[in-house]
């Protein structure tokens, strides 16, 4: 993990060499890496299941020591029935990413753009940390089709960590 929060803004959108594996963003805009691990992650997931690459799930360890609290978070669209995000909550709690998620509760964020939402939920929460789910398609795919995490990345004031899931 300190590796990856040791990272820096240097291209518009981070480039693996690796599509499957996970990889941690680092804003300019951030204060200087902590010296201490994460104490809030905040886990941003779409109402549908969804499954994490093998490498993903391999962070388990690294999270389940942190021992830190993650809030999985959706957001909803104004008009959008408030039980909505179930799917997105029972995906986070079954992938296999930290024991931690299995009496996780959602945090709905409504009426408000999906990065928007992500934002004011990171400070809400005072996450010092968000993990977006990446489903693949390139980094200049995401740059110009205006994607969440395109714009998360944009504007994030704390690291974002992309846990790749499996496409189908």
């Amino acid at each position: 993990m300190a590796r990856w929060m040791s990272c820096s803004a240097t291209a518009p959108y981070p480039c693996r060499t690796k599509p499957a594996t996970p990889c941690c963003w680092c804003p300019s805009a951030c204060p200087p890496p902590p010296s201490a691990p994460p104490r809030h992650l905040l886990l941003a997931v779409e109402d549908h299941p969804f499954q994490l690459t093998p490498p993903a799930r391999a962070l388990a360890p690294v999270l389940d020591a942190l021992a830190c609290p993650i809030t999985p978070v959706t957001v909803l669209p104004l008009h959008h029935p408030l039980a909505a995000g179930e799917a997105g909550l029972r995906a986070a709690q079954t992938c296999g990413l930290a024991t931690m998620l299995l009496s996780a509760k959602l945090r709905r964020v409504v009426g408000v753009r999906p990065a928007t939402g992500i934002g004011e939920a990171a400070d809400t929460l005072e996450a010092d940390l968000v993990a977006l789910l990446d489903q693949g398609h390139g980094w200049v795919h995401k740059m110009f089709s205006g994607s969440v995490i395109a714009d998360v990345l944009r504007y994030s004031q704390v690291p974002v960590l992309l846990l790749p899931v499996v496409t189908e």
